[in-house]
């Protein structure tokens, strides 16, 4: 019998077994690799192999591309920048531990006047409702605590994580400070500190600056930690600048609250434009393989999050305006909202650790399936309730029944499995249809 021929990983160059589905060494699938013998296989060899061998990275143009090295930080550099991540972490997370008594006192307490404008204050009609419901104020008080905890643990493990494993890389390092920063200020808790202590309005100014500042600047050197397109430093250092004085400087003459309303508006949506443009740049003409893996990775968690907020924000402007609708939206809603947000430093995790990288695909197949059954599901339902409600009306003249419902959800149960598997051909094919596209340019 013939031996097999062999092959390696067209990302990375390491050899790969027979047996081998994926790379061991950076999780590429093992189908898009070059073996011995293939017309497409260049005898150069991988880096560091035997003459005869074969160059994997050559197999197609999508192997040819050359992962950039990541960004590295070393010697004096690194251990000052380190000692800076240890300083800011220490003092986030001293001020969020110091908020939230604050914040428990202030969420508990009820509202009058124009206070009671703000979500989150409970009026006496919202205690109300929650002494309707068995439930008091203290209750909400330690229910809205609690989420910003989470929130805040989540954000600073993933922080933790990349700090002790990925701190001399420089996206390792500017993402964990990111991280670490707005987990003490993304729950707006130590907003409270700052009202109830003026004293501390500074270290919760810097704090937040810092948390500002840092999440523009990690997208700019995303995923290799460096600046592509050059001309993204230059749009780094403006937001730096723009954070800088809606944070720190915000009452003195440079100060934000100075500033023309419609050019605060332009300045902030051109640099989160060019932001982008620079991403789709960089995806399309500079990311190899392993890059967009990460950058879908990323993508991936910040769609869910914008289509949780939009949903939140819409259901907000569209419930009515009562002490009970208010109460059961925040119960509710909020902690939805922050399940969603825990997604981003989730997905750039990962991202940046490239852990188990070719997941996101099958992630992405999946949601896009699911996502698409649901909504038609539920459109099938409103269509289906709706006619037969008219119908049985006509027939038995009443205006409504639980047959209808029962008899939609009865349609639902019979178009489940066969809607499925039309969406997911639907799916899979407009898939291979994009890779397919995009080996071939």
């Amino acid at each position: 019998m013939a031996e097999s021929p062999a092959r390696y990983c067209g990302s990375c160059g390491h050899e790969l077994s027979s047996e081998d589905r994926l790379c061991p060494n950076c999780g590429r699938p093992a189908h898009q690799t070059a073996s011995v013998g293939t017309p497409e296989a260049d005898v150069s060899g991988p880096p560091g192999s035997q003459p005869g061998r074969t160059n994997p990275r050559s197999a197609t143009p999508e192997t040819r591309d050359r992962e950039p090295p990541p960004a590295i930080l070393r010697g004096r550099r690194l251990s000052v920048a380190r000692l800076a991540w240890m300083a800011l972490a220490t003092l986030a997370v001293g001020l969020f531990v110091a908020s939230v008594p604050v914040a428990y006192w202030e969420f508990r307490s009820l509202c009058e006047g124009a206070e009671c404008h703000f979500l989150h204050r409970l009026s006496p009609a919202d205690a109300k409702v929650l002494k309707g419901w068995g439930l008091s104020p203290s209750f909400f008080a330690a229910y809205t605590i609690l989420q910003g905890i989470v929130l805040a643990l989540g954000y600073w493990a993933i922080g933790a994580v990349l700090f002790w494993k990925r701190s001399d890389h420089r996206l390792g390092l500017y993402a964990s400070t990111m991280f670490v920063t707005y987990g003490a200020t993304g729950s707006l808790f130590v907003l409270e500190l700052a009202d109830a202590y003026p004293s501390w309005d500074l270290l919760v100014e810097i704090t937040l600056f810092v948390a500002d500042a840092s999440w523009f600047v990690v997208f700019c050197i995303f995923p290799d930690g460096h600046f592509v397109p050059r001309w993204t430093r230059w749009a780094a250092v403006v937001w730096v600048a723009r954070s800088l004085c809606q944070s720190v400087l915000y009452d003195t003459p440079f100060g934000a609250k100075n500033w023309p309303l419609f050019a605060d508006f332009l300045l902030t949506g051109g640099l989160v434009g060019s932001l982008v443009l620079a991403q789709v740049y960089r995806y399309r003409r500079v990311s190899g393989p392993v890059a967009r893996q990460q950058t879908k990775w990323v993508v991936y968690g910040l769609a869910i999050l914008f289509a949780v907020f939009v949903g939140w924000f819409l259901i907000d402007e569209i419930r009515p305006r009562s002490a009970t609708s208010k109460m059961l939206f925040l119960l509710v809603g909020d902690p939805i909202l922050y399940c969603a947000l825990l997604l981003i430093p989730l997905s750039m995790g990962i991202a940046i650790q490239r852990y188990h990288l070719w997941n996101i695909d099958f992630i992405i197949n999946r949601t896009l399936v699911y996502s698409s059954l649901s909504a038609l599901l539920t459109i099938v339902f409103a269509i289906t309730d709706q006619l037969l409600q008219y119908l049985l009306f006509f027939v038995i003249r009443v205006e409504q029944t639980g047959v209808a419902t029962f008899a939609s959800l009865a349609v639902i149960a019979v178009a489940f499995q066969p809607m499925r598997k039309r969406i997911e051909m639907i799916v899979d094919r407009l898939v291979q249809q994009r890779i397919g596209g995009a080996g071939t340019s």
